[in-house]
């Protein structure tokens, strides 16, 4: 069960490894990658909004529409920032050195 379950993690690191390799290499990748990733977030964020807010009242519903927009705004300004520091190539060095950190 275990053996499984290690084989499964080291796959999807290698993955995502190879993965952050190629978007360094490549823009179009590193592009598309960030729009697939940021509509997953923006899906599972937005799930997660309509299980804590159940009602349907106004104010409610004004609150869910504020925190959609809102995260669509924040995923908007984190892509573009990790677009823009990992193609121009003066700060390359500096978003490897954060990414490792998140590593």
């Amino acid at each position: 069960m275990k053996n499984k379950e290690i084989k499964k993690r080291i796959i999807t690191s290698l993955f995502l490894i190879v993965l952050l390799i190629l978007t360094f290499f490549y823009s179009y990748i590193l592009l598309i990658s960030l729009i697939l990733i940021s509509i997953i977030s923006w899906i599972e964020f937005n799930a997660l909004i309509s299980k804590i807010f159940k009602k349907n009242k106004f104010r409610i519903d004004f609150l869910k529409l504020s925190l959609k927009a809102l995260s669509l705004i924040y995923l908007t300004f984190f892509s573009t920032l990790v677009f823009d520091g990992i193609t121009t190539p003066d700060t390359k060095i500096y978003t490897i050195f954060l990414f490792s950190i998140c590593i």
